[in-house]
């Protein structure tokens, strides 16, 4: 497969006529799917829901389409890896939407935990891109700007696709408990998320692993959660993801309290 897009892109490169048919293509893509999920926007509970999976859907493509225009330029397919990242990234955000569907009588039950178990799992997914940019290339590399933007692009789109998802979180937990365990759990689960970082980057653990390779991934982390790397990496991605958090929220708190 990979051979097959290599040649392809080879061909766009030196096929200028098809190249601009190509991106066209991937313009009227974007423009699909925008109107497909406009014609599903009434199934939406709240409007302002809509409007965050638009934005996340409008950057989502953006960063789809900086990986398809390097590929008539370039002549290869470079950074398409990025795209199973988004895509992994997605899911704990389309999980957390799932909560409120979970709770019987307004109590946490089985179902609550067992989806709140999942999110756990992939929400790691979602902020890992922002350890992707040692693939920027050296500084006389000739599509450096490029690979910067499209980076910094699919990172900033994790980044938000985790803060939302653990932002829904929030607010599920909130119903239920009080306001120190409903904060503790979520910077527990950003001290959390860091270390599956960790093990995602440099042992290369993916999160459904834990159902497929169970014990030999406990075994992995007793080896390595004491590890300098591991200690550092974890504690450094637990401040960013924190810090990072605490000033969402509090834009989003001083935005509120402007309007009344």
């Amino acid at each position: 497969m990979e051979k097959l897009l290599t040649a392809f892109a080879n061909y766009l490169k030196v096929n200028p006529y098809q190249a601009f048919i190509f991106m066209v293509a991937i313009m009227m893509m974007i423009v699909l799917t925008m109107w497909t999920l406009w014609l599903f926007r009434n199934r939406f509970e709240h409007p302002r829901r809509f409007v965050t999976v638009m934005l996340l859907t409008v950057f989502s493509l953006f960063c789809v389409s900086l990986v398809a225009v390097r590929i008539p330029v370039n002549g290869r397919i470079g950074l398409h890896f990025m795209i199973w990242n988004l895509f992994l990234a997605w899911i704990p955000y389309l999980i957390s939407l799932t909560l409120e569907r979970t709770q019987r009588n307004e109590k946490i039950g089985f179902r609550s935990l067992f989806v709140l178990a999942i999110w756990l799992l992939f929400f790691p997914n979602a902020p890992y891109m922002i350890t992707d940019f040692q693939y920027a290339g050296g500084y006389g590399h000739p599509l450096l700007w490029l690979n910067i933007v499209t980076l910094i692009s699919f990172a900033w789109t994790g980044l938000l696709l985790g803060y939302l998802s653990l932002r829904e979180v929030q607010m599920f937990l909130e119903k239920h408990l009080s306001p120190r365990w409903t904060w503790s759990i979520i910077t527990l689960s950003m001290v959390a998320a860091s270390y599956g970082i960790f093990l995602g980057r440099y042992q290369r653990w993916d999160s459904w692993n834990i159902l497929t390779q169970p014990v030999n991934l406990l075994t992995d982390i007793l080896q390595t959660i004491t590890t300098p790397r591991a200690i550092g990496m974890t504690l450094t991605l637990s401040v960013f993801l924190i810090l990072g958090y605490l000033s969402l929220n509090l834009l989003s708190n001083q935005k509120s309290g402007d309007r009344r």
